[in-house]
């Protein structure tokens, strides 16, 4: 006995939409019970029916299954990381006091920018020598000159133009060095070039970011002392990320660089492709796994760092003759089951598979050129599991 079941009535709420009325006629019966105390009330309807209008507000499409190469992969699991050929530590090259903090966590800064300003009693002292030797090397140039003119006019000794001579000489050695160790301080060549003799804020040392990016982490706080061995910001550029994937030694020896990849955080989380950038050639004697690592696009953020993820890397492929996304494929008492998408509607059949990777291997249950749900079918499974409770009276 063939029933059929038409779904209609949308609900349209600020966070579902649910088809929730279910109407069914017994063509034979004219809706009454089996003669027989209603033992076909105990099977799952087998045609289900959506109008065009529910089928577009529930998102229900559909796809012809057909040939295709599944792709034989090795299931990894691993997390994502910071790309630490885009990240630095900002660090101090004198010891200082904060006196400011301009940046600070979840902050994006451009390379160069101001973020923080310290007060170095090293760094004034370093700009007072070059100041110290600056002036000197004006006075010994301005003696050296003098000294210079009174022996061409063979008023002064040679030895008096000599020993100016080495005075001016010994004054440039003295202020090229100050003016180095003030660039090893990353005191630039144009603030030199424009520092006044007696200037205001002597002490001020200003932590610049040496790469554009997101602050990550700050390590130090307003009026705390930092030395150059320890960061004060962390910056990373966050337009990539690596996703690190640990490896068993069975299948490292099936993995090289440039393998396709993809990757999927959580049932619900983010998913891109991406291929093996780096295979570590040394294997951890604790775990005995490897690590492969992939390199992904983050432009709008999605993959944040230390998130879990899982990952498929293809290693081989195979034709078949029947295939369908995985999308298609919904579990039914143990088994997995396809929506048939007909003229005279939407049926459940039990299907067999085999290889899978986004797509599906069907060896047994569908044929090539028929068309099956492969969106919105949890929706079309809620209908047919509504309808065989109604068959028993829930």
């Amino acid at each position: 006995m063939t029933r059929r079941y038409h779904f209609f009535g949308c609900i349209l709420a600020p966070l579902a939409l649910w088809a929730v009325v279910a109407m069914a006629t017994e063509e034979e019966h004219g809706g009454h019970a089996d003669e027989h105390g209603g033992g076909g009330d105990d099977e799952m309807p087998e045609v289900i029916h959506f109008t065009v209008a529910q089928r577009q507000a529930l998102g229900i499409t559909s796809e012809t299954a057909g040939p295709a190469h599944i792709a034989v992969e090795v299931r990894l699991v691993g997390e994502v990381a910071l790309n630490l050929d885009r990240t630095a530590h900002v660090t101090s090259r004198v010891p200082g006091l904060v006196s400011r903090i301009e940046r600070s966590y979840g902050d994006r800064v451009a390379a160069g920018e101001v973020m923080a300003v310290l007060d170095s009693r090293d760094l004034a002292q370093a700009r007072a020598t070059f100041l110290t030797s600056r002036a000197r090397v004006r006075l010994m140039r301005t003696t050296f000159d003098r000294e210079e003119a009174l022996w061409r006019e063979q008023i002064s000794s040679e030895s008096e133009y000599l020993a100016a001579g080495q005075a001016l000489t010994e004054a440039n050695i003295a202020h090229r060095t100050a003016e180095q160790m003030l660039h090893a301080l990353s005191v630039s060549q144009a603030e030199l070039d424009t520092l006044p003799d007696d200037p205001a804020g002597i002490t001020r040392y200003e932590l610049t970011a040496p790469i554009g990016g997101t602050v990550i982490d700050r390590y130090a706080t307003l009026g705390e002392m930092v030395s150059e061995s320890n960061p004060v910001f962390l910056i990373a550029d966050l337009g990539t990320v690596w996703v690190e994937l640990a490896v068993h030694l069975d299948d490292l020896y099936r993995l090289h660089e440039g393998q396709p990849v993809r990757v999927r955080a959580g049932d619900t989380g983010p998913r891109s492709h991406g291929t093996i950038a780096f295979l570590s050639p040394m294997v951890d004697a604790g775990t005995r796994t490897g690590l492969a690592r992939v390199v992904l696009a983050n432009k709008d953020g999605q993959w944040r760092p230390s998130t879990p993820v899982s990952a498929w890397v293809t290693v081989d492929a195979v034709a078949a003759a029947v295939t369908v996304p995985t999308s298609a494929l919904y579990e039914l008492e143990g088994r997995a089951h396809v929506f048939i998408d007909g003229e005279d509607g939407i049926r459940l059949r039990p299907v067999t598979t085999s290889e899978r990777s986004e797509r599906v291997r069907i060896t047994d249950g569908l044929a090539a050129g028929e068309i099956v749900i492969t969106s919105g079918g949890v929706h079309v499974k809620a209908a047919f599991l509504a309808a065989g409770a109604g068959g028993h009276g829930h």
